[in-house]
């Protein structure tokens, strides 16, 4: 086959390709731009079956290098262009394995601001054409789920450089309502979420957070509609739409504390368990019918995170008083006591005998002879730095003398101490009797005299009787404590820094 030949073969090539176009493709291809044209020819090749990927690639660059070049951004034809340059992109991209999806949609992005006028005369604000970007999304809206999730950047970048771009409201309504439809796709969700993030800080646009509010448990729900999918978003959605209702970001009466609500309900306890921060938080946004319910799932939970534990607390004080809120608060005791029974951590345990003391009655023994076991583990406890350690040493001083003011604790039902406190022997009979290390009997001292001193100034001032009957009345009745006395306990301990540091 000579030379010409070859050459009339590759002609009549090109023109089936062209043959092929959609007819507005036609028509630009016969609008005697020679720029368009040579591109309409990047496109070709680009769709050729037969390329490999990377080759197609360079072809499509080369394209996209060939447009930045183009002045008349305003000309239909070059629209036409653009859009056609975008939908070859997509299609490769989707060639691509997952985790290099995500980069070279950003790289896309990059590409498409060279078709922002803006850009050209030195800003650099993201902003195409409106007629560009509105036939741009309206084509990609139209095809699967990557070309969504690039309309969803595209009108993220465009809300974050553009705030008072007047045609975003339109936008965000068309792709948020396409998103809708690819919710099990979890890098749109995240964009989705990425682009609520960015709209908060603009005034007017709740209605399109509270869709993509809809979007995020739209996603929760389709992964429980199937066990075995991870839900890898779940914990990323929940935070978004607990932000939203905590910056009151959403339309009122939307209903999304109610949905979110008997989503967590729903949960498996598997992912009630690794969402449980976020389970606990949202607590306080729910429906009253619904708190309740999550509170005693997330206390059933195997979980015993302290952070999750006093989260619960006000939680379960802000519901009606009655049978319900009474057994609530008896669980959440119940798992402070296992809490601080089996934990390692120093500040966990005393967090949690803080608070089940401000829950009241029952467990005090076990409260303390777990607290007081760690007692000597404080004092050694050399990772800690001295500051958050005299703070550790100052908290277990307080809790400590709040649960056994006298000074001889004994825990029934424990382990026999031989030798121990031979004074009051029958307090080894049934448990264990427990020494007060020196540092923590130089504090006891101390909130001693606070308390007492406290309490005789309360007598003269409110029974108006002279200060020695009022000692003696305080020496009679001992030195209790209730948790109002530990901020003042507190205060106690730091004034007397100095005189525990020479001890």
């Amino acid at each position: 086959m000579n030379a010409g030949t070859t050459s009339s073969t590759a002609c009549l090539a090109a023109r089936s390709d062209l043959a092929s176009l959609q007819p507005v493709q036609q028509a630009r291809m016969h609008s005697k731009n020679p720029l368009l044209a040579e591109i309409e020819l990047n496109i070709l090749a680009v769709r050729d079956p037969h390329r490999d990927h990377g080759s197609a690639i360079r072809e499509l660059f080369r394209g996209f290098s060939k447009a930045s070049k183009f002045d008349d951004v305003n000309n239909p034809d070059f629209h036409d262009t653009v859009v056609a340059l975008t939908s070859e992109a997509v299609r490769l991209i989707e060639r691509q394995p997952m985790n290099k999806r995500s980069d070279a949609l950003g790289r896309l992005i990059q590409d498409l601001s060279y078709f922002d006028v803006h850009s050209r005369v030195g800003e650099h604000a993201f902003m195409l054409q409106p007629k560009l970007l509105n036939k741009l999304i309206d084509s990609l809206l139209r095809g699967s789920e990557i070309s969504v999730d690039l309309a969803i950047k595209l009108v993220g970048r465009l809300a974050r450089n553009n705030r008072e771009a007047g045609d975003l409201p339109l936008l965000l309504d068309k792709v948020l309502a396409a998103a809708r439809l690819h919710v099990s796709d979890d890098a749109l969700v995240r964009d989705c979420v990425q682009l609520g993030r960015v709209l908060e800080g603009m005034n007017n646009l709740a209605h399109a957070t509270t869709r993509i509010a809809h979007i995020c448990l739209d996603s929760i729900e389709a992964g429980q509609a199937k066990p075995g999918k991870p839900g890898f978003a779940d914990g990323l959605c929940i935070g978004a739409v607990l932000s939203w209702l905590r910056g009151n970001r959403l339309q009122p009466g939307a209903g999304i504390a109610e949905r979110l609500g008997r989503l967590m309900v729903n949960m498996t306890p598997a992912r009630l368990q690794a969402e449980h921060m976020l389970c606990s938080t949202s607590c306080r946004y729910l429906p009253d019918d619904l708190k309740p319910v999550l509170i005693e799932k997330l206390l059933s939970s195997c979980c015993n995170d302290s952070q999750l534990l006093d989260d619960l607390a006000p939680a379960i004080d802000s519901l009606p008083e009655g049978s319900v809120r009474d057994r609530l608060r008896a669980m959440l005791r119940q798992k402070l006591v296992q809490q601080c029974s089996f934990t390692q951590d120093l500040a966990d345990r005393s967090s949690s005998v803080r608070l089940a003391l401000l829950l009241g009655d029952g467990s005090e023994d076990i409260l303390a002879g777990a607290l007081l076991r760690a007692a000597n583990n404080v004092s050694d406890a050399g990772s800690q730095n001295s500051a958050e350690k005299l703070e550790r040493m100052d908290d277990y001083a307080i809790l400590s003398f709040h649960l056994d003011p006298a000074g001889d604790l004994c825990v029934p039902d424990s382990r026999l101490c031989e030798g121990v406190n031979k004074s009051k022997p029958e307090l080894l009979v049934t448990g264990e009797h427990f020494i007060y290390p020196q540092w923590l009997v130089t504090r006891r001292q101390i909130l001693q005299q606070a308390i007492a001193a406290g309490r005789v100034t309360s007598i003269v001032k409110e029974a108006s009787i002279p200060t020695v009957l009022a000692q003696l009345t305080q020496a009679y009745v001992g030195p209790t404590v209730v948790p109002g006395d530990w901020p003042a306990m507190k205060q106690a301990l730091l004034a007397a820094r100095d005189q525990i540091a020479m001890q």
